[in-house]
């Protein structure tokens, strides 16, 4: 099955290209997926991340990959206070809207698997994109947590391959995922750049890991259906030329369900 990637529950596919250097950038609303700068630790919303390398950076642009196991072992080790705080309910904004219960960060599977879904983003907020007025206030217990979870994923990070043509498949629900920075001048500035993801959030119903009921809605608003009678319609964006905006400008990512 291959997961609904927009807010509007239609793109399967997700063209992940910098739009630093396009002209009114600093005034959009831009996911940090979407310019040359470094990528937090995080998972999305799915089960298996695609990746598929279209271009690549001259320098920088690295995927890197965390092991929520080892988090928590470290977390267990060190900090168990702020691990039982990732157990908690965590409210998420994203895009404007969230889902309203809450979510625990960490969570038991069936098969004594450890689940992790998680993101600084929809709490702290990018650049001039705030988090959510609505969303009640993050105590300092919690943002300590996500400090640690950040220092403690690339501590244990390790970078994965990406030469063009390269396809990764990533078990989204116990690894994270984050990027180092690319294509910058000596001053930081962002230079354009060839690097060009794209990104599919894909579930096999047979081998699908039995998921805790706390991401029933998850499971719902990614791999359910978007149409009456419970059908599904998907559109396929195969180029980047594909994903303009009504006003003319490139997609990328506005209105995604990036947790990047």
């Amino acid at each position: 099955m291959r997961g609904f990637q927009d807010v509007n529950r239609e793109l399967v596919t997700c063209h992940v290209i910098s739009e630093d250097t396009r002209p009114g950038a600093k005034d959009q609303k831009l996911r940090p997926a979407f310019t040359n700068g470094r990528l937090a630790f995080h998972t999305d919303l799915g089960d298996i991340l695609t990746l598929f390398n279209m271009g690549v950076s001259i320098s920088g642009g690295k995927t890197m990959i965390a092991s929520a196991s080892q988090i928590y072992n470290v977390l267990a080790a060190s900090r168990p206070d702020l691990l039982q705080e990732l157990g908690e309910k965590w409210v998420f904004s994203n895009s404007m809207d969230y889902h309203t219960d809450g979510t625990p960060l960490v969570l038991n599977s069936s098969g004594d698997r450890l689940v992790f879904q998680y993101s600084r983003l929809p709490i702290t907020g990018f650049r001039n994109t705030g988090s959510n007025p609505t969303m009640p206030p993050v105590s300092s217990r919690r943002l300590e947590a996500m400090t640690m979870v950040e220092e403690i994923a690339w501590e244990n990070a390790f970078p994965l391959p990406c030469e063009l043509g390269d396809i990764a498949f990533i078990n989204n629900l116990c690894l994270m995922h984050a990027r180092t920075p690319f294509d910058l001048d000596a001053d930081g500035i962002p230079l354009p750049s060839a690097r060009h993801l794209v990104k599919l959030m894909l579930r096999d119903p047979e081998m699908a890991w039995d998921l805790p009921q706390a991401l029933d809605w998850q499971v719902e608003r990614v791999y359910g259906p978007n149409r009456e009678g419970g059908g599904r319609k998907e559109k396929w964006h195969l180029t980047i030329h594909d994903e303009k905006m009504p006003d003319g400008r490139m997609w990328a990512g506005s209105g995604s369900l990036s947790n990047g």
